[in-house]
């Protein structure tokens, strides 16, 4: 083996950053006087245009001399320097770097300590330069095509832009139909547009666009691969209906004699065992619920199938599954309603979420847009209840951004229906984030004429919510049993003062908090993003970065990473495709990550640890051979591999243990 050769080391002041924070040429009289270094030298500013022209002559001196940059941090000039080694005919990974700056300079106040520490993370990282290796830069073909997991607001605009851009583009959403939340909705604020005139022309154009591939009933089972090259297993869930046959007239539902609560109708209405999702769903396709369907209870029903003009119904489907090549994954799966039932307690006649009073006031609901309590009577009052959903009864620590415009728009509804009703806002703060909200929940309240009455909660108050006591001289006949409100809301107060007086009214409206999907956290577990507070997918960079995950080619869009509204979310999954469309350019190259793995299949026990571990599939076992075997061009250098093996066959070139070793006995020597 030929002898290594000692390393190179410059040292850059960077202007007073760090000259002023450490003596350097304490730094360069020590290091140089252990003889680990062929040469010392130092510049003003290493990364300025002049620096790395200066850089770039030095190291054309030739010999394969190893090169060190003690300076800043890795993170804001590898890559510089980097490329100065290419421009000056080096490989780029015999390259270390040490930081004395952030490291010491910036955070050590006194001058000799913050010197001490720089020749110790200096001679760290010539240790480790010592036994660098030259390692291969690769090129790609990447995959233009996009994975998209959702199709509510934010999957949707992005799968239009995308294909409008000529990308083909594979839709996967878990119901059995698209659209998410939002076309289930009877108005929009701030405008108070129809919520299906808005959304109907983009579902439309989405669902029958050539280049977008719609799979409804679907979840994402299986993700291998990297950034420009992923590959994709899919699951279909059995339908009941096959989708080319049917043209979507309602003669099997109407056939089924079976009922069914409605999900869409917030337990309000039923519905049959076959069913669509909400009038005008798209695809305009039923699909068989068989929770409930009597041939999937050992019931030889088939009147569905029966009544079908077209023989499109289709009981003995079964699930498959699709593999699809893309070079990027966006993750738009939405949020939820939180469950309120074990906050506020069992139901209670006369209380509904936010989103059973959205139906109840949809033309198209149970109600046919009549506000009712569940005696078939208006109700005479009516208590809208903020941030609804802490334990406690306190208001919720999270904001969920759309409840208090949800809030002003039920408000003004119900003062447009209830001319006559008295309606109490419970709020403990009211956000308005929006262009053009703040003067919606202005108008929300001149439109009450002053039937709104607004209670601001402390911070430390707690709301709940019983049912009434009747007096027993109230009998089931008397007007004054049909008339008194059967609800009360209690207030404690978490200070010293004295707690309000009780509310009694006739319905009650909570506001749940919005939760992740239900699906976002085996999703993220399955695909290796990160999820933060609360559940929702974390975006390492919100500020600058918001549809950017933790990993490298999964995209973020809309509520998968928090609470937004329809317009919020709309634009985050404009961003998402414009940033697949700027990394996924057909014809363009991506580059390979050269710190991939190695496995010596000789001494390999063939444990499958590795094949376990790997969080990009990229390690697969050979059954033949019985080893394990690195895919390279799946492969992004992580390390867990390498890690995880109990019999150390796998390596990380560039962080192998001699060379992790080398620079820790650097630390402490």
């Amino acid at each position: 083996m030929a002898r290594k050769k000692k390393p190179w080391l410059f040292l850059c002041r960077c202007g007073p950053n760090i000259a002023e924070a450490i003596d350097l040429d304490r730094v360069a009289s020590a290091i140089g006087s252990t003889m680990e270094v062929a040469s010392v030298e130092t510049h003003d500013i290493l990364c300025s245009p002049d620096g790395q022209q200066w850089l770039q002559r030095r190291l054309r001196r030739g010999g394969l001399h190893p090169v060190v940059v003690a300076g800043c941090s890795p993170r804001e000039h590898l890559e510089t320097f980097r490329g100065v080694c290419r421009e000056a005919g080096r490989n780029p990974h015999l390259l270390a770097m040490a930081n004395i700056r952030e490291q010491c300079g910036w955070v050590t106040p006194d001058r000799t300590a913050a010197t001490d520490k720089a020749i110790r993370l200096v001679r760290a990282a010539i240790r480790r330069a010592t036994l660098l290796e030259p390692l291969e830069e690769q090129q790609v073909d990447c995959n233009p095509d996009v994975l998209i997991i959702g199709s509510g607001v934010a999957g949707l605009q992005a799968a239009r832009l995308l294909a409008g851009a000529g990308r083909h583009v594979i839709l996967v959403e878990r119901s059995p139909s698209i659209g998410g939340r939002g076309p289930r909705l009877a108005d929009l604020y701030p405008e108070m547009e129809c919520a299906s005139c808005v959304l109907e022309g983009l579902l439309d154009e989405v669902l029958h666009h050539p280049l977008v591939e719609v799979l409804t009933c679907a979840e994402l089972t299986r993700l291998a691969g990297a950034h420009g090259q992923f590959s994709a297993t899919i699951r279909r869930a059995p339908r009941g209906v096959d989708e080319a046959a049917c043209f979507g007239c309602p003669q099997c539902i109407e056939a089924c004699p079976v009922s069914a609560p409605s999900e869409l109708e917030e337990g309000l209405a039923t519905r049959r065992a076959i069913y669509l999702s909400y009038p005008g769903a798209l695809p305009n396709v039923p699909v068989v619920d068989r929770s409930t369907c009597l041939h999937f209870r050992g019931d030889p029903c088939d009147a569905c199938a029966r009544a079908c003009p077209f023989g499109a119904i289709d009981l003995d489907q079964t699930e498959t599954f699709v593999t699809r090549e893309v070079g990027a994954v966006l993750v738009a799966t939405g949020a939820e309603l939180a469950d309120l039932a074990s906050t506020w307690g069992p139901d209670l006649p006369g209380v509904y979420t936010t989103m059973a009073l959205e139906r109840m006031l949809n033309s198209s609901g149970p109600t046919a847009g009549k506000v009712l309590l569940p005696d078939g009577r208006r109700p005479a009052s009516v208590a809208l209840v903020h941030c609804a959903g802490a334990p406690d009864g306190t208001r919720m620590g999270a904001c969920s951004v759309v409840c208090c415009m949800a809030m002003a728009k039920y408000a003004q509804q119900l003062a447009q229906k209830l001319p006559e009703t008295t309606i109490h806002e419970l709020l403990w703060e009211r956000s308005t984030p929006g262009k053009g909200y703040l003067e919606f929940a202005s108008a929300s309240r001149a439109a009450a004429h002053g039937r709104l009455k607004p209670i601001r909660l402390e911070p430390t108050e707690r709301v709940s919510v019983e049912q009434a006591r009747i007096s027993q001289g109230s009998g089931a006949g008397s007007r004054r049993r049909r008339t008194t409100p059967n609800l009360v809301l209690r207030f404690r107060s978490g200070g010293k003062g004295p707690a309000r007086r009780p509310l009694r009214v006739e319905m009650v409206v909570l506001a749940p908090p919005l939760s992740p999907s239900a699906s976002t956290d085996r999703l993220a577990h399955l695909i290796g993003v990160e999820v933060g507070q609360g559940g929702f997918v974390l975006e390492p960079g919100p500020k600058v970065a918001p549809y950017q995950s933790s990993v490298d080619g999964i995209l973020v869009a809309g509520c998968a990473t928090g609470p937004k509204d329809i317009r919020a979310a709309s634009a985050e999954g404009a961003a998402a495709a414009g940033r697949a469309l700027s990394s996924l350019v057909p014809g363009r190259k991506l580059e390979l990550e050269p710190y991939r793995a190695a496995i010596d299949p000789e001494h390999c026990s063939g444990c499958k640890t590795c094949v376990v571990v790997c969080p990009f599939g990229a390690v697969r076992f050979d059954p033949e051979l019985r080893v394990a075997q690195v895919e390279q061009r799946l492969c992004q250098g992580c390390g867990s591999c390498a890690a995880r093996c109990p019999v150390g066959v796998a390596t990380a070139p560039g962080f192998t243990d001699g060379q992790l070793l080398a620079e820790i006995a650097g630390l402490l020597g």
